[in-house]
């Protein structure tokens, strides 16, 4: 859930959490076609939780289309000094592949660009074998 923190700008601001979907949009399991990650999951301190989200609300044989920063880039001056992002357990491009499948999605490509700064990649959900 999202929980307040006090932002940049001294007021207060949310801290972005990994809400469950089931609770935010009504989302049952295998319900989606395709989920879109638009730099967003390193936003979001237990990104984890994400991933397994997104994997959850899945169908089978569903895409999960993601274009992410990686630590590599939020380690920069810049980045630190324009934008607020979790400090701890940021991810590397690398980290960020190989926790996909431990979610039951497939890697179908994954590019990086810019010295490592961004992952943009396309992942499918692993359907259940049959029986």
């Amino acid at each position: 859930m999202p929980r307040s923190t006090p932002a940049r700008s001294g007021g207060q601001g949310q801290q972005p959490g990994a809400a469950p979907l089931r609770t935010v949009f009504g989302a049952e399991d295998g319900t989606y076609d395709a989920a879109f990650d638009f730099a967003i999951i390193h936003h979001i301190p237990d990104w984890r939780s994400a991933v397994a989200e997104i994997a959850r609300v899945l169908k089978p044989g569903g895409l999960f289309v993601f274009d992410e920063v990686t630590a590599h880039a939020l380690a920069r001056p810049s980045y630190r000094l324009l934008f607020d992002h979790p400090e701890y357990d940021r991810f590397s491009a690398d980290g960020f592949l190989a926790e996909l499948p431990r979610h039951g999605l497939d890697v179908r490509g994954a590019p990086t660009h810019i010295r490592g700064d961004y992952l943009l990649g396309v992942a499918r959900k692993r359907t259940p074998a049959r029986e």
